[in-house]
């Protein structure tokens, strides 16, 4: 497996942060269902549930999300935790379908702000993330080894950007490739109860011989009673290797 120490100490720092902070503390529930051929030659279907714990204040963000996954399709494909779309090797090419359930990897996520937004500059962040290898990778819940990420993050007024550099872990049969990532969207405001996000996102393929990941989303969120939030969204690939569509849903609680 590849390995950054550099990458590594910074998304280490990075979750964390400072603790001694006051801030707000949010349990989120949500679940997702995709499905697309990803490159395949048959098509394949997931679905999570993901529970994710949160923190955030005026400088430091964190968070650990633990999904539950159910992944059915072509053995060909394998759920994966740090990407927009599932990982696909073009080193074999079975038409068998199976159907597999479990927990996913554990995700860890930590962001610093660099600079406030004000009249003349953008806010600022750097983010960090650490997918770590606790899935099963014989049911294809996880490829069993690390990611590590590090993104530089802008937003000014109603449009937000990030661009960031991945590290892949290797399987014991694919070296994946690292790849650049990064995506650019508006906020919309629909009305004085939901606002609305429309975003566009590409990332390198991990490996030869498949197209870059792009996709368009559309996401809802409102705001509720007792600090609650609801955020709906929705997918639409643009690739092969992209989900064909997709549609999610997550409630957000504060602790």
């Amino acid at each position: 497996m590849k390995q950054s120490p550099i990458l590594f100490t910074i998304a280490a720092s990075l979750l964390m942060g400072n603790f001694a902070f006051a801030g707000d503390y949010t349990l989120s529930v949500g679940a997702e269902y995709t499905r697309g051929n990803y490159g395949a030659d048959i098509e394949t279907s997931m679905q999570q549930l993901p529970v994710t714990l949160g923190y955030i204040d005026n400088n430091y963000a964190w968070s650990i999300t633990v999904p539950y996954v159910r992944i059915s399709g072509s053995e060909d494909v394998t759920f994966s935790s740090s990407s927009k779309s599932p990982m696909f090797s073009q080193t074999t090419t079975s038409n068998v379908k199976r159907t597999d359930s479990g927990p996913g990897d554990i995700t860890l996520s930590g962001t610093y702000q660099l600079q406030a937004e004000t009249k003349t500059r953008p806010w600022l962040a750097v983010t960090g993330k650490i997918k770590l290898g606790t899935a099963d990778e014989t049911k294809r819940l996880g490829t069993g080894e690390n990611d590590y990420f590090v993104q530089l993050d802008v937003a000014k007024n109603a449009v937000h950007a990030f661009a960031g550099y991945k590290i892949v872990g290797d399987t014991s049969t694919v070296n994946f490739d690292n790849v650049l990532f990064g995506a650019v969207g508006v906020t919309i405001p629909v009305n004085r109860n939901w606002t609305s996000v429309v975003e566009f996102y590409t990332e390198q393929a991990s490996v030869q011989g498949i197209d870059n990941i792009q996709e368009v989303n559309l996401s809802f969120s409102k705001s509720l009673k007792d600090k609650k939030k609801l955020n709906l969204y929705m997918i639409k690939g643009l690739t092969d290797s992209s989900h064909d569509w997709g549609a999610g849903v997550s409630l957000v609680y504060p602790l």
